[in-house]
């Protein structure tokens, strides 16, 4: 005949648990070691991935600290060719109808631009420089891409209607 089991019985929330013998409170006990090791193991790998993450983070600014230094040296380059034409031709529009003659070489100027031309070429030439210096400026220092936030959108007042 087998022994009865006794159980343990909880009325207020109409449960009723059996009671261990000492063979399953053994069981319990590595239950509840595997559980800790279990949680231990999980919020190990949640470290790791969150380490992982930081680092991924940390090497794409790397990256792209390095990419926007190697763009802006390219265009104070391009900016220094482009006043340095800029000179160039308005030296030659200053000598005009010239003639150079170095000893060995000789060298007739017959550059002329009318001044709305000029002031043209010089006005364009030099909002395009600031105009790329701007666009790099706000690509260096513009605001960093954000996650969105959870948050509801407070909803404007609705304007249709009518006063009385």
């Amino acid at each position: 005949m087998t022994e009865p089991t006794r159980s343990i019985i909880l009325p207020n929330l109409g449960l009723i648990i059996p009671e261990a013998t000492p063979d399953e409170a053994l069981n319990d006990d590595v239950l509840i070691e595997t559980l800790d090791d279990e949680r231990l193991n999980y919020e190990d790998e949640c470290r790791k991935a969150d380490l992982a993450k930081k680092h991924q983070e940390n090497k794409e600014q790397s990256e792209s600290h390095a990419l926007r230094k190697e763009q802006l040296d390219k265009l104070f380059k391009l900016t220094k060719r482009w006043i340095l034409v800029l000179w160039i031709i308005i030296l030659f529009q200053g000598f005009k109808q010239s003639y150079i003659s170095i000893s060995w070489f000789s060298l007739k100027l017959n550059f002329v631009l009318s001044d709305a031309v000029l002031i043209a070429f010089i006005t364009t030439t030099t909002t395009t420089v600031l105009g790329l210096y701007g666009i790099a400026a706000y690509w260096l220092f513009g605001k960093n891409k954000q996650e969105p936030d959870d948050k509801p959108n407070k909803s404007k007042p609705d304007k249709t209607k009518k006063p009385k």
